[in-house]
């Protein structure tokens, strides 16, 4: 029997079965018809926290764009385009079926309705996934002709892709921080605000702001970035009161939120215009530039598409007699035909895995899910041996494990290990006190190598199984020279 090997693409925590089942049942299906290319991914699973596909799938989707990035570059930033033309048709759509009287229309209706929204969002789904592989071939490219052409030496290549790629663009998260930092100036520039801001206590500030024009400022601010709390399906409300405590703590510090943007720009040009890079290789620079600030801004667009349309899925699950958070466990076939189960419904809630092998789609729960499991384990304790990546950042360092999630890193203590599936921005602050950085994911332009060289901390990335080789409090050796992580 032949050997599988998987390649893990992602991890992002655990999400509800119809995330899962938008975000895989793509790849197999619609991928080739939505990217107008001849590539095909047969085998898909995801369970727990992560993402799988056929490694000889990804490493061949890498070398189709490898294919296109050299031939038709171009044809890369096309793809960007039709991407943002699909999630602004799918933010109008949302607002226009959650806007209806549910009451007035039948449930029949209502569930043609929830096809036509899933038909265009699983093509947007395609784009969770392309990113990855396209970053890949594009690095490749960077490196070979920063080495070839300019002179860069081998071991310092990674931290050139790295300043060269990612130019710092404004994604909606950080227009939400820029436009809060043009409320705090505004206040500051105004003494008697200013006093109020500092002084008053929450309750009593938001009532005496109510009577001040000023007031729709922040009320505007409120409905613009409303769903940037959102994590896809997981939905909560940017709320007034968290926008006047944002204020209130940037008006004690005075630091703009930004931080070193304009710095790290400068850094950038600087770069270009030292090695005198031009033609061909900024050419691709460029392009890659595009689709780092894509695979930032993509995530985003979707959870404000799934704000959007949480008044109408609400709706109909209440039609159908079960809560949002029960018909976020459905598949959308379920939903569309009504057909379903409760029992698996609460056994999905629980854990689930979701198996798609040619185009054929099986959700695995309850004993099934547990052999499941345990099959993958003992897969995966066979396979692999040793834990190794990418060096991002030389250096040695020993301690002990911290696992670390989105909603743990403020946990890390001074001289831990952070092993994580990967680091984001709100990791920042805290990656200072770790004698080390170890992730499951990421590229050299990824960010935690990204800040591993601007801290110095040795750090090795894309082991593709360091969170589940090791666990908290395991004492560990790090040589980040040579990519390899010993367990003691």
């Amino acid at each position: 029997m032949k050997k599988i090997i998987w390649k893990k693409i992602v991890s992002r925590g655990r999400h509800p079965l119809i995330l899962i089942e938008n975000a895989s049942i793509v790849m197999p299906k619609l991928l080739a018809k939505e990217l107008g290319i001849n590539l095909h991914f047969h085998y898909w699973k995801r369970y727990g926290d992560s993402a799988y596909c056929l490694e000889k799938e990804f490493e061949k989707a890498v070398l189709v764009f490898l294919n296109i990035a050299e031939k038709s570059p171009k044809y890369l930033l096309k793809i960007i385009n039709k991407a943002n033309k699909n999630f602004t048709r799918l933010i109008s759509l949302s607002k226009k079926l959650s806007s209806q009287n549910f009451n007035n229309v039948k449930l029949k209706d209502l569930q043609k309705q929830v096809k036509q929204f899933y038909n265009l969002f699983y093509h947007s789904c395609v784009y969770i996934y392309v990113p990855f592989m396209v970053e890949e071939a594009l690095t490749k490219i960077i490196c070979e002709e920063l080495i070839r052409k300019y002179g860069v030496k081998e071991d310092e290549v990674e931290s050139f892709v790295s300043k060269l790629i990612n130019l710092p663009r404004l994604t909606e998260s950080l227009h939400e921080k820029s436009d809060l930092w043009d409320i705090v100036k505004f206040i500051k520039k105004r003494e008697q605000l200013k006093i109020i801001f500092i002084k008053l206590k929450q309750s009593k500030l938001i009532n005496k702001l109510q009577k001040e024009k000023f007031y729709n400022n922040i009320v505007n601010h409120q409905k613009r970035y409303a769903w940037i709390k959102c994590y896809f399906y997981l939905i909560r409300s940017y709320t007034i009161n968290e926008i006047i405590k944002n204020i209130q703590r940037i008006l004690k510090v005075m630091v703009n939120p930004l931080g070193g943007y304009m710095e790290e720009k400068q850094i950038h040009d600087k770069l270009i215009k030292n090695l005198k890079i031009k033609g061909k290789l900024l050419k691709i620079i460029q392009i890659s530039q595009e689709w780092m600030f894509f695979r930032q801004n993509r995530l985003e667009k979707l959870s404000q598409i799934l704000y959007y349309i949480n008044p109408f899925l609400s709706g109909i699950g209440k039609r159908l007699g079960i809560s949002y958070d029960e018909l976020i466990q459905l598949r959308v076939p379920e939903i569309v035909s009504g057909k379903f189960k409760k029992s698996d419904i609460k056994a999905r809630k629980k854990g689930c895995a979701l198996i798609i092998k040619s185009n054929k789609v099986n959700v695995i729960i309850d004993k099934k899910l547990k052999e499941f499991l345990e099959q993958e384990r003992n897969i995966f304790k066979t396979t692999h041996k040793l834990i190794n990546g990418v060096v991002a950042q030389r250096g040695k360092a020993k301690g002990r494990v911290r696992i670390g999630t989105p909603y743990s890193f403020h946990d890390l203590k001074r001289g831990d290990v952070l092993v994580t599936a990967m680091t984001t921005p709100e990791a920042t602050p805290f990656l200072k006190r770790v004698a080390a950085i170890i992730t499951d994911e990421g590229g050299i332009t990824c960010h935690a190598a990204i800040v591993s060289r601007e801290l110095g901390i040795p750090c090795i990335i894309g082991t593709k199984i360091a969170t589940q080789m090791l666990k908290n409090g395991d004492l560990v050796d790090v040589d980040a020279d040579k990519g390899l992580v010993k367990k003691l």
